[in-house]
């Protein structure tokens, strides 16, 4: 039988609880006989007694709540997955069952687990300040704003509690050092943002007409609400560091680019360096646009998708756009509370990461597996975080790439049946919503992104002559010669007198270098289809972590072939492959921008000296290099100062002339003549050691001169004209160069 407190009793403890004379505060702190003294005050023993026993039934309920609430919110989501969080929350169960919580017996519990969690000592004093972090946090997990998302004060309060125990496990310097400084170094730089926001911008605009196709639907009906969410999405992260719109919940951690980052908290210069690195390149340069363009999408999604379901629900005009705006706000709270909210939100993170290239994708799982075996076998030096900054977003891309280059197809056709069986089994609007959100997935998007993807990169192609496109890397010297003269960048096109990088076309690059390859070289149509799969084949293998072991052994890469057998010249590439790897983790990528944009002209780094690679990388300094230049003798000219800090190496200026044009005709016909710098000849190395290095470039310069007027002379002869044959084309030039470095190892002094 349940224990009735009588009416005069009741009266008389609330009259005293609202005039301040019986605190809640003291009566949970004092003792059992205590609170019976002060609850006789106001009734007799025995009732006093009862009332008691319920006020500690009470308080031990709410006890461990609370203390359950402060387990989830300071152990890690990493940390959840350890044993001892288990069975922390059944310790706490199991206080209650005995009826022994009090504060003494939760202030140990807490210290206990405290200790755990951190896996070090912590004083009661630290043990205090994190419990009353974890209050702090408690009381602000349940104010909302007007979205129905928590107030900022939470999200600061989140922030300073998993600083403060991130302070009390600091990383090793060692490991900051290198995860962090290193990798920051390599991407502070205003050309790889510029590049997300491209690349990203460019695949939005398709994920957004997948969007509306799906759900049939040009817009949602709450466009000032997902404004509204939006900005303060940005504002969240701009204050606080969290990414509100793909967090799965209320306690997840702060990611950059959907991928964690090595914390750089605790006492030092070091760690200090790295907060550095950590809130201007990892939070602003690189996570500011990526969350910027995730808000929008997680907006856009939910907007669309609650006015879809309203209209499932069968409703229309104002009823429909309050319905939408209800169910648009519980999906856009951390927690939703209806199906309906849950399913939005399921769906726009889903969005939300596809268009921003961060889900969790098959590539990806393999590439970051591939940066953390190398990072597990290295230790605190994290080798893994040094050769692949980051893994998940530009695996995506890739596997984005394979889709819009015509898999998403056969991925639609075998998921279809399922598809469609969903949605004749869906009798509710939420089941419905779950049909259309596995369709969207699995069939519509792949098609989409096949049919759009194809058709864009044919329409490309076509509009692109095939003299205007530079495939990856050339192997032999002649290709790299004439890639060298007409200033192209590898895996690149022509727009203009513009060479752009297809990077920038994200996920159509793909399909883009494979038509772009098949015009370019093939003949057949059974040929093309060799071709197309050999470009798109390129693109795919570009995915991080293949490329890892290249970027491990960077230090003897460009070791020149006769330095096999010799050891001091191999220990000079060495020496100076090291200095390049080195000087690319310790100097801001901007700087070396800046040193680029502030030089008219490219630099040659001597394979004879170590500290070149570092100069060239040192504004003014690297004006003490020679200038570098091509097989004829032309200075390589730098881009105008912009287009080098916004786009490096992925843009340059064509370079157009009579040698470049004929080139290009006689490549076109399988007929491209060996028109290469002197050192690919047998005899102008063996002249390159007899001679000092001074001597050497300047027979080098002497005979790219001479072979430039040479080849010009031919070329306009009349001969050459009246000369219909590719082949004998191609002889007449090779003949030509034979020639000139004959004449040049003669002037020079050559001996065999």
């Amino acid at each position: 039988m349940s224990f009735c407190i009588p009416k005069f009793a009741s009266l008389a403890i609330k009259k005293a609880l609202k005039s301040g004379e019986i605190q809640l505060g003291d009566l949970a702190k004092n003792t059992s006989a205590g609170r019976r003294k002060v609850f006789e005050q106001y009734t007799d023993n025995v009732t006093a007694k009862k009332i008691n026993t319920e006020f500690e039934k009470a308080y031990a309920k709410k006890q461990s709540e609370a203390i359950k609430k402060w387990i989830k919110k300071t152990v890690s989501p990493k940390d959840r997955k350890k044993p001892f969080y288990k069975s922390a929350l059944e310790k706490a169960d199991s206080l209650i069952e005995l009826g022994v919580i009090n504060p003494d017996t939760s202030d140990a519990f807490m210290e206990d687990l405290t200790r755990r969690t951190l896996g070090v000592d912590v004083t009661a004093e630290e043990v205090m300040e994190i419990k009353k972090l974890g209050d702090d946090l408690i009381q602000k997990q349940d104010d909302f704003n007007e979205l129905g998302v928590p107030k900022i004060e939470y999200f600061k309060a989140l922030r300073d509690m998993q600083e403060y125990l991130q302070k009390k496990r600091p990383a090793s310097k060692l490991k900051v050092a290198t995860s962090v400084i290193g990798r920051g170094m390599m991407l502070f730089s205003l050309k790889s943002p510029v590049m997300n926001v491209v690349s990203t911008g460019t695949h939005g605009l398709v994920t957004s007409f997948e969007r509306r196709l799906s759900n049939l639907k040009i817009n949602g009906t709450n466009s000032d609400l997902a404004t509204e969410y939006v900005k303060y999405a940005n504002k969240v992260y701009q204050e606080t560091g969290f990414d509100i719109s793909r967090m799965k919940s209320v306690n997840d951690t702060r990611t950059i680019l959907g991928e964690e980052i090595i914390h750089s908290q605790g006492e030092g210069k070091t760690r200090r360096a790295g907060r550095f690195m950590e809130s201007v390149v990892f939070k602003q340069l690189m996570g500011a646009p990526d969350v910027a363009f995730s808000s929008m999408h997680f907006a856009d999604s939910v907007n669309i998708g609650s006015a879809k379901l309203a209209q499932l629900e069968g409703l229309d005009g104002e009823t429909l756009n309050k319905r939408s705006r209800e169910m648009m706000a519980d999906a856009m709270s951390m927690e939703p509370k209806t199906l309906e909210g849950q399913a939005l939100r399921e769906q726009a993170i889903n969005d939300a990461e596809y268009s921003t290239f961060t889900q969790d994708g098959n590539m990806s799982k393999f590439s970051m597996g591939a940066r953390k075996l190398l990072n597990d076998m290295s230790g605190d030096v994290r080798w893994g975080d040094l050769v692949v900054p980051f893994a998940k977003t530009p695996a995506n891309v890739i596997e984005t790439s394979i889709m819009t280059a015509g898999f998403g197809f056969a991925k639609s056709a075998v998921h279809l049946r399922t598809a469609l069986q969903k949605a004749a089994d869906a009798t509710t609007p939420t089941q419905k919503l779950a049909a259309r959100m596995y369709m969207q997935k699995n069939v519509i998007r792949p098609s989409v992104a096949s049919g759009f993807g194809l058709i864009l990169a044919f329409l490309i192609s076509q509009a692109i002559s095939p003299d205007d496109f530079m495939g990856e890397y050339p192997t032999s010297a002649k290709d790299r010669a004439l890639m060298e003269l007409e200033r192209a960048k590898p895996n690149s096109i022509k727009i203009g007198n513009k060479w752009i990088n297809l990077d920038y076309f994200g996920p159509l690059a793909a399909p883009l270098v494979g038509m772009l390859y098949a015009r370019k070289y093939g003949d057949s149509l059974p040929d093309q289809m060799v071709r197309y799969s050999r470009g798109f084949y390129t693109q795919v293998t570009k995915i991080p972590g293949f490329d890892a072991l290249n970027e491990t052994l960077g230090m003897i890469k460009n070791v020149r072939p006769e330095s096999d057998t010799d050891l001091k010249g191999f220990g000079k590439d060495i020496a100076k492959n090291a200095v390049d790897f080195i000087a690319a983790r310790t100097i801001p990528a901007l700087v070396y921008d800046v040193a680029k944009a502030t030089d008219p002209y490219d630099r040659q780094v001597g394979y004879d000296v170590p500290i070149d690679p570092l100069l060239k990388r040192i504004p003014f300094a690297r004006k003490t290099l020679p200038i570098k230049k091509d097989v004829l003798g032309f200075p390589v000219e730098r881009e105008n100062p912009v287009a080098v800090i916004l786009f490096g190496s992925r843009y340059s200026t064509a370079n157009s002339n009579l040698i470049v044009r004929e080139m290009k005709k006689l490549q076109r016909r399988d007929q491209l003549p060996s028109i290469t710098k002197p050192y690919t000849s047998s005899r102008a190395r063996a002249f390159e050691d007899q001679v000092p290095k001074q001597t050497y470039r300047r027979f080098e310069n002497s005979y790219a001169l001479q072979l430039r007027d040479a080849l010009a002379k031919e070329i306009r002869s009349r001969g050459y004209e009246n000369e219909k044959s590719a082949e004998k084309r191609k002889r007449r030039l090779e003949k030509v160069k034979g020639d000139v470095l004959d004449k040049a190892l003669k002037d020079f002094g050559y001996e065999k």
